[in-house]
């Protein structure tokens, strides 16, 4: 661990090559058999900001075969049954249609003094359960692994919610920008 990461191990997670596993739960690079899959949950997940925005989120229309080749891109997957043992509503039915499900996924790129997050996403049907903390704490993680000491990452101001999770996590907002036609609140953390 770099000397500037205070970031305590966890001793239920273990490191096995490149995966992490969480309990039930795993994160792994993306590989391309995974692009469809994340770019549905990005289409799901983001696609209730449609009404906010007067265009798509930038997640909804990103390159994730180019990013998974890159080796951007890790994902969350869970054990591929409905929490509770049944199958809810079409959300679940989707996301658990496969074994194991992708729950989630984070895109990391490493800047020039920090580490970049460029995207979090997590299914609708198990968003609330921790596994975006989860995936942040596997981002801080790589960071540090990296040899960075802070995180950055940026959001959409309209998306009022990842304003809230990311100051709970710790993260102070550090500006505001126009980048794209999306306006931008950034955040960085010191780890």
């Amino acid at each position: 661990m770099t000397a500037c990461c205070s970031i305590p191990e966890t001793p239920s997670e273990s490191l096995t090559g490149n995966a992490r596993f969480f309990g039930e739960t795993i994160i792994r690079p993306a590989v391309s058999a995974d692009c469809h899959r994340i770019t549905n949950l990005a289409t799901v997940a983001y696609g209730r900001y449609l009404e906010r925005m007067d265009k798509k989120p930038a997640p909804m229309i990103e390159d994730y075969a180019g990013r998974i080749a890159e080796g951007l891109i890790f994902v969350l997957e869970i054990q591929s049954s409905c929490p509770d043992g049944e199958k809810r509503d079409l959300e679940s039915q989707a996301l658990f249609s496969t074994s194991p499900a992708i729950a989630g996924f984070i895109m990391l790129s490493p800047g020039k003094d920090a580490m970049l997050l460029n995207n979090l996403a997590v299914h609708p049907a198990v968003q609330g359960q921790g596994y975006g903390k989860k995936l942040m704490a596997f981002a801080e993680g790589m960071a540090c692994k990296a040899g960075f000491c802070r995180i950055s990452l940026y959001t959409n101001e309209v998306m009022t919610e990842n304003l809230r999770f990311y100051h709970r996590l710790g993260y102070t907002e550090t500006h505001r920008a126009t980048e794209e036609g999306f306006n931008r609140v950034f955040f960085s953390k010191n780890l």
